[in-house]
């Protein structure tokens, strides 16, 4: 059975309205579909996360304490997100928060795992986790619908079809602060241990349909990392 990783952004499953239930719902029904692979999905923190992190940053509360604090988030969005999986067959019934868990998990054929540990992103258990199952292929989706060569809010910014993992890494050093949120849609750690272990990372944003055809490894509109 194909392993495939899913960095599921926590601005996909929750924003300033709230708890994205419909597509949550759509997920489901098209990882369903997908019967003959197994999905380890890793959450991230959302909007809300994001608003608690810039309020408490101004009242010079520590990075460490600020990480802490997502990996709380990326826990209570990856329970509402595995809610909606409830009832379907080969869902392993906890969070995974940790390694020792996920190997317990890896029979399984649905895994929804959190942040790990402060200092670590979603993005580098995201990684992790695909050397830990043995998968060689991370699917990103995120509100960004790939990798630019600058913030997308600016004019001008170019959108990537296909980079390799040293473009990404030297991306990523220009742009990661190490910081809890930083703006980057890729970590630096995260893009280092990709490359160590060759492992494809599909960027995509929110549309289902480019979900499918980077499941199925058919051609779509975000950055395929590679190389």
């Amino acid at each position: 059975m194909q392993t495939i990783c899913v960095s599921l952004g926590g601005s996909v499953v929750s924003n300033e309205k709230g708890l994205n239930i419909q597509y949550l719902k759509e997920f489901r029904g098209l990882l369903k579909k997908h019967k003959e692979m197994q999905f380890a999905i890793i959450v991230g923190g959302g909007f809300v996360n994001r608003k608690y992190i810039e309020a408490l940053r101004e009242e010079g509360v520590s990075e460490f304490a600020l990480d802490e604090i997502g990996i709380a988030f990326t826990r209570v969005n990856a329970l509402a997100a595995k809610s909606i999986f409830d009832g379907l067959d080969g869902v392993f019934p906890s969070i995974v928060e940790d390694i020792k868990t996920l190997k317990e998990a890896s029979k399984n054929r649905i895994i929804f795992c959190s942040g790990f540990m402060p200092g670590i992103t979603t993005d580098a258990v995201s990684i992790i986790t695909c050397e830990a199952l043995g998968s060689k292929k991370l699917i990103n989706v995120s509100a960004q619908s790939g990798i630019y060569d600058k913030d997308p809010k600016e004019a001008g910014a170019k959108k990537f079809s296909k980079i390799t993992h040293q473009e990404l890494i030297e991306l990523a050093e220009k742009y990661d602060s190490r910081e809890a949120k930083a703006p980057f849609v890729f970590d630096l750690v995260a893009s280092k241990l990709a490359k160590r272990s060759n492992i494809r990372i599909d960027f995509i944003g929110t549309n289902l349909n480019e979900l499918n055809s980077a499941i199925s490894d058919k051609s779509h509109n975000g950055t395929i990392v590679e190389g």
